[in-house]
């Protein structure tokens, strides 16, 4: 089973796309007919109002804080200098993605603690996106930013991104140096999981072969869930090893 390693992809990219846009937004509804301008502290405060985006933002400002501010920042000046929301949306969402990008690799050395709640967060937003969206990032990484944003979806959002950051601060601070392949024991730990779950022995070949594009879309969605639902039952040190290959790591 080679399947942990086609899964090599940036986790959860328009995720973030769809949580940099409340910050954008905020600070552009800071600004009034009579001049009074936003500030990197208010564009904060107005984001943070909201209970879920709050997990985001005070992930991001704890794990980078330096790129933290220069987000807020830019946000701010952009929305003095008039820049339209989604261009600021784009700006916003591209400084985040490099971020995240850049410190991918430091996610699948995260300590193994930092790294299942990555998995368990994750496994989350796959259960709140339907059929087609879930597919979409369990074999892409890539969910659509115009999703229709459901009070669980945003939730799960929030807490998937916070637990990305997290997770690439502990992989910056304490890396673990895992194996580049699966063990033996843990491939036959994973296909024996999914297996219980129900995965027809023609959808576990095709995530173990990488063929997952050859599945239709619930099929595709129905495996994400039970492979990320077989790996979090794993014993936690196997869990990371598996997770983090899934990564890319």
């Amino acid at each position: 089973m080679n399947g942990t390693q086609a899964r090599s992809r940036q986790p959860g990219r328009l995720l973030i796309g769809v949580l940099v846009a409340v910050v954008v937004f905020a600070a552009m509804k800071l600004l009034d007919p009579f001049g009074r301008n936003p500030t990197p502290e208010r564009v904060e405060r107005a984001a943070m109002a909201d209970p879920d985006y709050r997990v985001y933002l005070q992930a991001f400002k704890e794990s980078f804080p330096a790129e933290y501010a220069a987000f807020l920042q830019q946000t701010t000046e952009d929305a003095k200098a008039g820049l339209p929301a989604d261009q600021a949306k784009a700006r916003g969402f591209q400084r985040v993605n490099q971020l995240v990008e850049q410190h991918r690799r430091d996610l699948t050395r995260a300590p193994d603690a930092a790294l299942l709640t990555h998995l368990k967060a994750e496994a989350a937003v796959l259960d709140a996106l339907d059929d087609t969206e879930c597919a979409r990032l369990f074999v892409t990484g890539a969910a659509n930013p115009a999703v229709e944003l459901t009070p669980e979806r945003k939730r799960s959002f929030a807490q998937f991104t916070a637990a990305t950051m997290r997770a690439e601060r502990a992989g910056i601070d304490a890396p673990v140096q895992r194996s580049a392949t699966p063990s033996t024991t843990d491939v036959q730990a994973l296909a024996a999981g999914i297996q219980r779950r129900g995965v027809t022995p023609a959808q576990v070949q095709a995530f173990s072969t990488g063929g997952l594009a050859a599945l239709s879309t619930a099929e595709q969605c129905t495996v994400g869930r039970h492979v990320l639902a077989a790996v979090a039952t794993m014993p936690p040190a196997s869990a990371a090893r598996v997770w983090s290959q899934m990564l890319g790591g």
